[in-house]
C-alpha cells in the first residue's frame, strides 16, 4: 500500500515539477531577452518600451521615463495605447494602433500623449511585433521619438506600413534597437521575424507593381545532426555561425539588418540548420537558378569546426514571385511552399535546389494524411510484421527469418515500407514504429519456438534506424524487449545500413553497447553504402549482407563477381558471416554457394509472408529441407 501511495504520487509531483522547470527555462529566456533589449535601449535617445502580446508594459528605458515623467514601476502591466493616449487624442489613431495589436502587425503613428504631469506631448510612435523562432507573436516593440508642434495633417495614420529605413531617418538612434530586436543572436542575421517582415512586404509590392518579382529561398544543411552527434553543440554552433557567414557574403556583404525592409537581398536565419535568402527585384527563374547553384557550391565548400574538417551540402526550395503575386496567399504560405521544395530537394537525393511546383502541395497533403493515419495505426492494430526466410546455401535449411514491417491500411490496403517509413522519419515516429516491430517480431519468434521447436527459425533479424539509435537508453530498451518476450539476445540480429554504421560515431556507440548485452549486429545492403573492405574491421558487426545490385549481376559482370568474392574473404577473415540479398535463380544460388557465402535470402526461397503463411510454409518435421 505504501508503495502504491508513492506512485500514485510520484505520478502527480513528476509533471509538475517538469512544468516547473519549463516554466523556469521560460521566464530565463524572456529575462535574457529584456536585458538585451535593456542593453541597446538605454543608449538610444528614443522613448522605447516593450510590451507582451497584448501590449501590456513589460520594461521601458531611461528615456522613456524622462520624456512622459512615468517610472518604470508606475507602468509595469498597463496597455500602452491608453498608458500614452492624451484624452483629447485622435481616436481614429488610437483605434488604427489597437488593431495593428491585435493583428500582430507593425503600424506608424504620430500619436497625442501625456506625461505624467498632464502636459502636452507628441510622439512618432513606431509599433512592431516582436517573433519568436517559430514565428509566434511574444510582445511589441515600441519606439517614440518626439516631434514638434503638431501640422494640421498630424494625428493621423500613415497609409502605409513605413518600413525601418524611413524611420530611421525620422529619429537617430532607433534602429539599432531595433535590429537588435530582430538579429539571430547566434548568426548575428535577421532572424525569422525579420524574414517574415520582408517577405510581406515584398509581396505587398508585388500585388502593386506588376512589373516586380522576387523569389524566397528556404535553406537546410544535409546531414546537420551528425555535426551535433560527433562535435557537440558547440560544434554545431560554430558550424551555423559558418553557414551563416557564407549566405552573408555570398547573397550581399555588409549588414543585412539595416536593410531589412529595403529593397535588397537578405539572408536570414528561421531556427535551427534553417536558413532563408529573399532574392529582390528578379523574375525569371534562371537568375534565381544561378543564384541558388552559387549557394550550393559555397555550402559544399569544406568548414573548418573546432579544427575538425566538415564537409557536406545544403537541399533548397525555391518560390518565385511575379505577375502581380496572383495566387500566392500570404508571406506564411510562402514559406510553406518553399519548404516544401526544400523536402524535394531532399527527396531527390540532397545537395540540390527544387523549384515549387503546385502539385508538391497536393504531395504534402497526402503525406499529412499519411501522418494522421499512421499515428491512428500505431495506436491500433493495423500494423504487422511479414517475414523472409533466410537459409543457409550449402544446405537449403531455414537459418533464421528477417523481420519487414507492413501497414493494413482500412481504406487502402496493404501499404508497403516504402510509402510510409519515409513519412514516419519525418514526423518522428519512425523510433515508434521500430519499437513496435520489434517487439511483434520477438513475440512472434518465441512462439515459433515454444511451439515448432528445432523446425523454427533460429534467429530473427529486425532493421534498425537512425531514430532508434539516437533515442536514449535504446540498449536498456532492447534489453526489456527481449526479456519480455523470454528471448535470448544470442536469438536477435539486429540490422543498420551501411551508410549509418560507417559515418555515425554516435551509432557506432550504440551498436557496440548492443554487442556488449550479446545481441548479433549485421551491416545491411553492403556495397550500396560509403564503407570498403578497408574499413570493415573498424566495424562492430558478426555479419555482412551483400547488397542485392551486385547479386543479380553476378552471374554476367564478372566485377560484381569479384567484388562478392572479395567481400566474402575479407569478412571470413574477421570471423564474419556472409548474407546474399536479392537471390532469384537457381543459378545465383549455385554461384553464391560455390564462392562459400553462407546464407541468402530472396524470392526463390520465398517472398515476405505474414506469420500464418510462414507457419504453413515451415518443412515438415522429418525433412528440415526449405522447399521453395
Amino acid at each position: 500500500g505504501l508503495l502504491l501511495a508513492a506512485a500514485l504520487a510520484l505520478a502527480v509531483v513528476e509533471p509538475l515539477v517538469h512544468a516547473l522547470r519549463r516554466q523556469s527555462r521560460r521566464l530565463e529566456r524572456r529575462s535574457l531577452e529584456l536585458e538585451r533589449l535593456a542593453l541597446v535601449g538605454e543608449n538610444t535617445s528614443a522613448a522605447v518600451l516593450v510590451g507582451d502580446a497584448a501590449h501590456r508594459v513589460q520594461w521601458v528605458n531611461a528615456a522613456f521615463t524622462s520624456c512622459t515623467g512615468w517610472g518604470a514601476a508606475e507602468v509595469e502591466g498597463a496597455l500602452t495605447v491608453e498608458l500614452l493616449a492624451h484624452p483629447l487624442a485622435d481616436q481614429t489613431v488610437c483605434a488604427a494602433l489597437r488593431d495593428a495589436v491585435a493583428a500582430g502587425r507593425p503600424q506608424r503613428a504620430e500619436l497625442r500623449c501625456r506625461r505624467r504631469d498632464g502636459s502636452d506631448l507628441w510622439l512618432d510612435v513606431e509599433l512592431r511585433p516582436l517573433h519568436d523562432a517559430h514565428g509566434t507573436l511574444r510582445g511589441f516593440i515600441t519606439v517614440g521619438h518626439e516631434v514638434g508642434a503638431p501640422q494640421a495633417e498630424r494625428g493621423r495614420v500613415a497609409p502605409e506600413q513605413v518600413g525601418l529605413s524611413e524611420v530611421a531617418d525620422r529619429g537617430q538612434g532607433q534602429q539599432p534597437l531595433y535590429a537588435a530586436a530582430r538579429a539571430d543572436r547566434l548568426t548575428g542575421l535577421p532572424d525569422r521575424g525579420a524574414a517574415m517582415a520582408r517577405l510581406e512586404r515584398a509581396l505587398a509590392h508585388a500585388r502593386s507593381h506588376r512589373g516586380y518579382g522576387f523569389a524566397l529561398l528556404f535553406i537546410d544543411f544535409d546531414r546537420f545532426k551528425h555535426v551535433n552527434h560527433t562535435l557537440g553543440h558547440d560544434g554545431g554552433d560554430e558550424l551555423l555561425r559558418q553557414i551563416a557567414e557564407r549566405l552573408r557574403l555570398a547573397l550581399r556583404p555588409g549588414d543585412e539588418l539595416a536593410r531589412v525592409d529595403s529593397c535588397t537581398d537578405l539572408a536570414a536565419r528561421l531556427g535551427g540548420d534553417e536558413f532563408a535568402a529573399v532574392l529582390d527585384g528578379v523574375r525569371d527563374a534562371d537568375t534565381v537558378a544561378a543564384v541558388a547553384d552559387r549557394l550550393l557550391r559555397e555550402l559544399a565548400e569544406p568548414f573548418n569546426v573546432l579544427d575538425h574538417p566538415v564537409r557536406s551540402s545544403a537541399s533548397i526550395g525555391i518560390v518565385c514571385v511575379a505577375d502581380g503575386a496572383d495566387g500566392v496567399e500570404s508571406a506564411a504560405a510562402l514559406l510553406r511552399d518553399a519548404d516544401t521544395a526544400m523536402y524535394e530537394a531532399k527527396r531527390a537525393g540532397r545537395g540540390r535546389w527544387v523549384m515549387f511546383e503546385r502539385s508538391m502541395h497536393e504531395r504534402l497533403l497526402h503525406t499529412m494524411a499519411l501522418e494522421h493515419d499512421l499515428r491512428r495505426a500505431l495506436r491500433g492494430d493495423e500494423l504487422f510484421v511479414a517475414y523472409q526466410p533466410v537459409v543457409e546455401l550449402a544446405s537449403g535449411r531455414l537459418s533464421g527469418v528477417e523481420a519487414l514491417v507492413r501497414w493494413q491500411h482500412p481504406e487502402r490496403g496493404t501499404i508497403g515500407p516504402a510509402e510510409f517509413v519515409p513519412v514516419a522519419e519525418e514526423c518522428g515516429l519512425v523510433g515508434d514504429l521500430g519499437h513496435r516491430v520489434l517487439m511483434l517480431a520477438c513475440r512472434q519468434f518465441m512462439h515459433w519456438q515454444r511451439t515448432f521447436g528445432e523446425r523454427a527459425p533460429a534467429t530473427l533479424a529486425v532493421n534498425l534506424s537512425r531514430a532508434q539509435l539516437d533515442r536514449p537508453g535504446f540498449t536498456d530498451e532492447v534489453a526489456q524487449v527481449l526479456q519480455g518476450a523470454g528471448m535470448s539476445a544470442q536469438q536477435l540480429q539486429l540490422e543498420v545500413t551501411e551508410a549509418l554504421a560507417a559515418q555515425d560515431a554516435r551509432a557506432q556507440a550504440v551498436l557496440r553497447e548492443l554487442k556488449a548485452r550479446g545481441v548479433r549486429l549485421a551491416l545491411d545492403d553492403f556495397g550500396s553504402g560509403y564503407s570498403s573492405l578497408a574499413c570493415l574491421h573498424q566495424l562492430p558487426v558478426d555479419s555482412v549482407k551483400i547488397d542485392r545490385t551486385f547479386v543479380r549481376h553476378a552471374q554476367t559482370v564478372e566485377v560484381h563477381r569479384v567484388l562478392i568474392e572479395a567481400t566474402i574473404r575479407v569478412a571470413r577473415t574477421l570471423g564474419m558471416t556472409t548474407v546474399a540479398e536479392g537471390i532469384e535463380t537457381e543459378g545465383q544460388a549455385a554461384l553464391l554457394a560455390a564462392l562459400a557465402c553462407d546464407r541468402g535470402q530472396g524470392w526463390l526461397y520465398g517472398r515476405p509472408m505474414t506469420a500464418d503463411e510462414l507457419e504453413r510454409w515451415l518443412p515438415p518435421a522429418a525433412a528440415g529441407i526449405v522447399v521453395a
